[in-house]
């Protein structure tokens, strides 16, 4: 008899994976997948049930059934546009949840399909509800900087939490600053686990150069530099011709010494690679030799979903001839075009992200390794 024929008073046995914090048995997380980023979403599932096979257990003839009661895609539409959740045939009560999602390209759309998934999840009695939100829509929208303006990161963040998250779970997070707006666990991941070893295949690290697009992301710049270390940084001071919400960056001045090395440029989000296209000609003028860009989010989408799009391309397609690779992960669904750009590579995170999922549903830390 195998577990999935074993009854509790005619009611079927749930599938159970053994705990190895506990050494008991209990149901396997439930991965609730949005409709951002569908792809991201079943390759995440298919190596999250690959993690709890070899760790909990779980022989490879039970993985099917791992597979139907680990994972579900439950968001759909009226007839009207108004979004709506399927019944999902998983139980929800006493189980761990995580939500999925990546709200781009129709941030608001996709935030809301989030927040329905929540609650439907928290009216279910799960036991905990984790948000995974690779990429962390309005995350620019982390101060106040003017009067009556509203800080759109900190209200997102809060309603998350209102409707019943109990951890909140980013990607290369704009401002790290927003991670105080709720009282929740917030983890903050950062994609440099993924692109170092990327970097140091095209850049010596004795010689190499790590370079911020702007003033704002030395933090980040200087993180990479320490992990690889690198020979120094570089950055540029830049202002925007009208507000900061402006694709068209002025470079001021340029800070470091790039002559005869290779550079890699780091940057968290780009819609329109203005500012990243305005750092490689300036490490281009001042004499670097190779190029390299690695951003988190790349925003790219047709033209009724970012209004930027041909800027995008054409920024891409006129780099310096120095410029020899754009870097970006799968967090966001991209456009064709972009995917198979002789100058684009984009980082599959699917692994990164069951890794997370199963430490985190387990009891297992995510420092050092991934956090820190």
């Amino acid at each position: 008899m195998t577990e999935v024929e074993l009854k509790y008073d005619g009611i079927p046995a749930p599938f159970l994976v053994r705990d190895r914090l506990t050494q008991g048995y209990t149901r396997p997380p439930l991965l609730l997948n949005g409709n951002g980023n569908i792809a991201l979403g079943q390759k995440t599932a298919a190596a999250l049930g690959n993690l709890i096979c070899q760790r909990n257990d779980v022989k490879p003839a039970f993985r099917d059934l791992l597979m139907s009661d680990l994972y579900a895609e439950p968001v759909g539409h009226y007839p009207d546009g108004h979004r709506r959740i399927h019944s999902v045939s998983q139980e929800f009560s006493g189980r761990k949840v995580f939500i999925f999602q990546n709200p781009w390209p129709k941030p608001d759309i996709r935030l809301f399909e989030t927040f329905l998934m929540i609650d439907a999840v928290r009216r279910g009695g799960a036991d905990s509800i984790t948000a995974v939100i690779p990429y962390f829509a309005y995350g620019r929208g982390d101060r106040k900087n003017a009067p009556r303006v509203p800080i759109e990161a900190s209200i997102v963040a809060q309603i998350l939490e209102f409707l019943g998250i109990n951890r909140l779970i980013t990607l290369d997070l704009h401002a790290e600053q927003t991670m105080g707006a709720i009282k929740e666990p917030w983890d903050n991941l950062y994609a440099s686990h993924l692109m170092i070893p990327r970097i140091l295949k095209d850049i010596d690290s004795s010689d190499g150069i790590i370079m911020s697009t702007d003033a704002g992301g030395l933090k980040r710049a200087i993180a990479h530099a320490k992990r690889i270390k690198a020979r120094g940084i570089a950055f540029v001071i830049k202002e925007r011709e009208v507000d900061e919400t402006s694709s068209h960056p002025n470079s001021l001045l340029f800070i470091g010494d790039v002559h005869g090395r290779s550079v890699a440029i780091i940057d968290d989000e780009s819609v329109s690679l203005a500012s990243v296209k305005t750092a490689v000609t300036e490490a281009a003028n001042n004499g670097a030799n190779k190029i390299l860009a690695c951003i988190s989010h790349l925003k790219d989408a047709d033209a009724g979903d970012n209004e930027d799009f041909p800027k995008m391309w054409e920024n891409l397609n006129t780099m310096p001839p120095e410029f020899v690779r754009l870097v970006t992960t799968d967090s966001v669904d991209h456009l064709s075009q972009i995917r198979n750009h002789p100058l684009v590579e984009v980082l599959d995170t699917s692994a990164f992200w069951a890794e997370v999922i199963w430490r985190t549903a387990f009891g297992v830390r995510l420092g050092p390794d991934l956090i820190d």
